[in-house]
């Protein structure tokens, strides 16, 4: 068989006279030559109930293999010896090989216990994506193969080394990036169920009949916005279930019931990002590389992440919360997406009120946005690969978060990543792909 290069991609595909329909069981071929595929149930598995699609399965005069119906289609495609290497073979380096069969043991264990059945689980096995991807991924246009796959991601955590700690550790985090941004300000620290730090502004405030302030509470080691919470101190007492503690006593108690926690002070966002959902802190995600020649920072992708009344306090898409694609270019906003269910709802506005639009709008100086993402990974020259999570106030910008690796589900649902040769190379260097 020949093979071409997809664009952008160094991607082995079909070309030539075989279309990707020759590799399809019988049972979801048509009688016109394979040219044309039936539907499919991307759970059951089972053909699509007689429901015939009519997507052309190459593009036009490119040789390039589209999937014509759902991920389920570019699942059964690696079944057969010579597309399996397209999606599970991308490099076949022994550094490359150990990393995958690592992750990929821990995908499997994962998907082990998803709640499909068991031909599905097959499949996403074989092809590196879960469940969710069909509806999320846009695999009618794209090709599997220009996806990072979910056990590539894992790999991911490897590429800043030994140094991933220091993003892994919230509080470590916190006082890595304290001599170079504008970060929340840690008031209390426990580890082992014992407040081990409070911030001298925290004992003085605490200490004032007036004073007010509002904490936002997560795990040092979390992710996804799991286990995290917002309270307001007045006077120094917080109000739980009608009475009214005193604010130490209150956060003895959630240390002592709860693993390693961090207590930052609860910044507020400027005035357009809290239009978008008042109840949370609304953020901007950046994904920073650095190029492996010439060591320069570059951010591919980014979204805009709002939260909404079933997130709380936070924005995060794994939590049920919006994601807006946003152009590292222009820093315009695109369209909204969220991690519901298979319709995986796309909006063009506020959570609550549809009719507003944001899609098309400028994020507000953005410019100082980008910048900021770069410079602070310029500071880091231990770190190739981070995730920001950037609040936007109105007198300036402050780190959220600075993560070792990104759920590539919230950038990859607006396009995928590896279309772009630069996020190849970079991936290509450090053996993800």
């Amino acid at each position: 068989m020949t093979t071409v290069i997809a664009a952008n991609s160094q991607r082995l595909l079909p070309s030539g006279p075989t279309l990707l329909c020759d590799y399809l069981p019988p049972c979801l071929q048509l009688d016109d030559g394979g040219s044309r595929c039936t539907g499919f149930d991307p759970y059951d598995g089972s053909p699509g109930r007689g429901k015939r699609q009519g997507h052309r399965c190459c593009a036009a005069g490119t040789g390039l293999v589209r999937p014509c119906c759902t991920e389920e289609i570019s699942m059964l495609l690696t079944e057969t010896d010579d597309l399996a290497r397209f999606v599970a073979e991308r490099g076949t380096g022994k550094i490359r090989k150990a990393r995958y069969d690592a992750a990929f043991a821990k995908f499997k264990k994962a998907v082990s216990g998803m709640k499909i059945s068991s031909g599905h689980k097959s499949r996403c096995l074989t092809a590196g994506f879960g469940p969710s991807r069909s509806y999320l991924y846009d695999f009618k246009t794209y090709h599997p193969s220009l996806y990072l796959n979910d056990i590539e991601r894992r790999m991911t955590q490897l590429i800043n080394g030994r140094y991933a700690i220091v993003f892994h550790d919230k509080m470590l985090t916190s006082q890595v990036l304290d001599a170079y941004a504008d970060v929340p300000t840690v008031h209390a620290f426990s580890k082992k169920g014992r407040v081990e730090f409070w911030s001298p502004e925290f004992l003085r405030l605490a200490s004032q009949d007036s004073a007010e302030m509002t904490i936002f509470m997560k795990p040092v080691n979390g992710a996804g916005g799991k286990g995290a919470m917002r309270f307001k101190v007045r006077g120094g007492l917080v109000e739980t279930d009608g009475r009214m503690i005193p604010a130490k006593e209150y956060i003895e108690d959630l240390a002592a019931s709860r693993k390693d926690l961090v207590f930052l002070h609860c910044l507020e966002q400027s005035s357009f990002m809290n239009s978008l959902n008042p109840g949370s802190i609304n953020t901007v995600r950046l994904l920073s590389m650095r190029d492996p020649e010439t060591r320069e920072i570059f951010v591919p992708r980014g979204v805009v992440r709002v939260g909404n009344k079933a997130t709380g306090p936070v924005d995060n898409f794994s939590s049920g919360g919006y994601a807006y694609d946003l152009d590292t270019e222009t820093g315009i906003i695109g369209r909204g997406q969220a991690k519901k269910d298979k319709t995986a709802a796309k909006i063009q506005g506020h959570i609550d009120d549809p009719d507003r639009r944001i899609e098309g709008l400028r994020l507000p100086d953005f410019d100082r946005v980008l910048k900021q993402a770069i410079t602070l990974h310029e500071c880091l020259p231990f770190a190739n690969y981070i995730g920001w999570d950037l609040c936007l106030r109105e007198d300036g910008i402050s780190v959220i978060e600075a993560n070792n690796t990104t759920d590539v589900d919230v950038i990859q649902m607006h396009g995928p990543l590896l279309t772009d040769e630069r996020v190849s190379r970079f991936y290509r260097h450090h053996h993800i792909i």
